[in-house]
């Protein structure tokens, strides 16, 4: 049997969807759906130098010289198979080489063409890597990756794009059914920890190689916005993994000295709507780097892509997949000299060890410690205790693991800032896991950030405070964490002004964060500037109208101008996005006692009580409804409480107005003298 010769081909699948059911209901509309699906394949290849070559009575096969008329032959396709009578279509696209046999196009082109248009769904258009590296920069088709599948009778997996354009159906990876093997899933710890080195190690030295060079860069500066990586698993348990590459991507490139990064990751929402461009202008950088990660079976695919935010065109892009499990070290070691040939010129020594070191040898204590990060992130009292059991358990696997301790530190400070618990059960507990991290590796910029914020709100030790946030900084100068903290240190010891160039800075490096926009109109407050911090609060509740602690100190920047009714309206907002968070319900208090509702007040003093038998109470918020009731013994009775719990609040005794009306006692007098304010 005589075999023609081989050609390459752009390739076109077509399958009316569900076309076996339809002839059982109703035959005259199947007869009229697969009429017109002859028709319009027909013309629109012909209009596009493609030829169909095969009809598979529900199906077609059709072939085009590029890829870009073969897409354009599918929209086409779609969008006048979608006028009436309409018929449900599926497309599926690849090039490779096909021969004809019997008059009948053959090849393993048309066997991946054909198991790509199986996973579609009625109106969509799916396609291999192969048709997707040659249209990427063709701005009329809009991508989006589905990630990795494994198709019988198909040695390798293969990536599946799916066009994004107006009139298309995009369908969801978990909905997704085809001609597929079945997976069998096995451990993935040590693969991801492994893929995950070179990521990481990989995109800072190949940025800042590309940065160096300017290749295709039209920017002018050397700024990155790290855009959170999407899960294209179709498992939301793995969603921790694709958001703590991101954040170690940009630990990574923030050793680079010569390049602003910023995070993306607390600023844009998964799925974010927000093109490159709207992106770019908001954060005002000049490139941006946005991925993918995906798990098959014990393959992990990570896909990154640098874009130039002037042009929108590609600057580099790269996959990496991962599917030996080579001991952990060599590959760290190789991937650490490859990355310092790429900085050799602009990085010192230790900028490079930096670079190169490796957090854990134990892939099962980083992904442990991935997970605490994901629950740190969320700052919320539930997700905060969830990080510490993640954090301690990454410990228990690898006692010298620096970055758990930091990570476990971390949510220590913050439940003890939001009163979540005890202070002696928060910041005692912070200082043994911040100084542990140190005892590790004395170049962590974090642990520092935290011993600072304990030195400041529970140690009341001002000077060890300060030293600690410029440690942390001079450590690591892009870590926003600790210019915001040092900035809310600095506000508590009447340095606005220094304090508005610190918090300015947080702000260069996160441009969008909810908490350094709200901490900014949180210092204009304390330094009695009301008016620019509800401007200032008001603008933060814009971007982020869900952020609890924006309504708070907006309300109590309404009500130090006596603005109650607005005041009582933001704590009411604050409640809706975190309920029972003692702080606001006291503020509220307060604001019942001093405008005359003592029945209300004395309601909250209740509601605090009966909250005590479940959760720590702050013995502060109930001090100060019982200053606004006018029961001054009550609260000092409460402030000695607060006292030697070590109450975080205490710190802002000086500066927080709502004490007025028993700020010239004595006993307030000597309780200043013991926090050990300075004058």
């Amino acid at each position: 049997m005589e075999q023609q010769s081989r050609h390459l081909a752009a390739i076109l699948f077509t399958d009316v969807v569900g076309y076996t059911a339809m002839m059982q209901e109703n035959e005259t509309r199947a007869v009229i759906a697969i009429k017109k699906h002859n028709s319009v394949l027909e013309r629109v290849a012909a209009a596009h130098h493609g030829q169909v070559l095969n009809y598979y009575g529900d199906g077609s096969l059709s072939i085009f010289q590029s890829a870009t008329e073969a897409m354009h032959a599918a929209i086409e396709a779609q969008l006048e198979m979608q006028k009436d009578p309409a018929v449900p279509l599926r497309i599926g696209l690849h090039i490779g080489e096909i021969f004809f046999e019997e008059g009948k196009a053959l090849g393993d082109g048309v066997n991946i063409a054909s198991r790509i248009q199986s996973l579609g769904q009625a109106n969509t258009i799916l396609f291999s890597e192969e048709i997707h590296g040659k249209i990427k920069n063709n701005l009329e088709f809009k991508c989006l990756s589905l990630g990795l599948f494994e198709f019988k009778h198909v040695e390798k997996p293969i990536e599946v794009y799916a066009l994004t354009n107006e009139g298309l159906f995009v369908p969801k990876r978990e909905q997704m059914e085809g001609k597929l093997k079945e997976t069998n899933r096995s451990s993935l710890r040590r693969s991801i920890f492994t893929t995950i080195v070179l990521v990481l190690l990989a995109i800072a030295g190949i940025i800042y190689s590309r940065y160096k060079n300017k290749n295709k860069f039209t920017g002018q500066d050397k700024s990155v916005v790290v855009i959170p990586f999407l899960n294209m698993s179709g498992n939301k348990t793995n969603e921790y993994l694709s958001d703590g590459i991101a954040e170690d991507i940009t630990t990574q490139l923030s050793k680079i000295p010569t390049l602003k990064v910023i995070s993306g990751l607390s600023i844009f929402p998964k799925n974010s709507k927000k093109s490159l461009k709207q992106i770019a202008n908001e954060t005002g950088v000049s490139s941006l780097l946005e991925g993918s990660i995906q798990i098959i079976g014990d393959e992990i695919r990570i896909t990154a892509r640098l874009i130039d935010a002037g042009t929108q065109e590609l600057i580099w892009s790269n996959k990496y997949d991962n599917k030996n499990k080579n001991d952990i070290l060599a590959i760290q070691s190789e991937v650490a000299l490859q990355i310092a040939e790429e900085l050799d010129a602009s990085l010192s020594k230790d900028e490079k060890n930096n670079i190169q070191k490796t957090p854990t040898n134990n892939p099962e204590a980083y992904d442990l410690c991935l997970k605490g990060r994901a629950f740190w992130n969320q700052r919320n009292e539930a997700a905060l205790r969830k990080g510490i059991v993640y954090f301690d358990s990454a410990i228990k696997l690898d006692p010298q693991y620096s970055n758990a301790f930091s990570g476990k530190a971390d949510c220590l400070t913050a439940l003890g800032y939001g009163s979540y618990d005890a202070p002696s059960n928060t910041f005692l507990r912070a200082q043994e896991a911040a100084t542990r991290a140190l005892e590790l590796d004395p170049t962590l910029a974090e642990p520092h950030a935290s011993l600072g914020y304990i030195n400041f709100y529970y140690s009341w030790n001002w000077a060890g405070a300060e030293h600690e946030f410029q440690k942390a900084i001079s450590l690591n100068p892009k870590y926003d964490v600790a210019y915001d903290w040092y900035c809310v240190y600095l506000t508590a010891m009447e340095k606005f002004e220094e304090a508005h160039k610190v918090i300015e800075k947080a702000r260069e490096i996160n441009p969008l964060s909810a908490i350094i926009f709200t901490d900014m109109g949180f210092s204009m407050y304390y330094g009695t500037k009301y008016d620019d911090a509800i401007r200032s609060l008001k603008s933060t509740i814009e971007f982020y109208p869900a952020f609890p602690l924006a309504h708070l100190w907006l309300g109590r920047a309404y009500q130090a101008k006596k603005m109650y009714t607005e005041a009582l309206s933001e704590y009411q907002i604050a409640q809706t996005f975190s309920k029972d968070f003692v702080p606001t319900i006291a503020a509220m208090g307060f604001v019942y006692g001093i405008t005359g509702k003592k029945a209300e007040a004395e309601k909250i003093l209740i509601r605090l009580k009966e909250l005590s038998g479940q959760k720590y109470v702050t013995p502060y918020g109930v001090a100060l409804v019982y200053a606004a009731i006018g029961d001054k013994d009550k609260a000092f009775e409460y402030l000695e409480k607060s006292y030697l719990d070590r109450s975080h609040w205490l710190v802002w005794l000086k500066l927080d107005s709502r004490w007025e009306s028993i700020r010239s006692d004595k006993r307030f007098t000597e309780l200043l003298n013991k926090v050990g304010l300075p004058y």
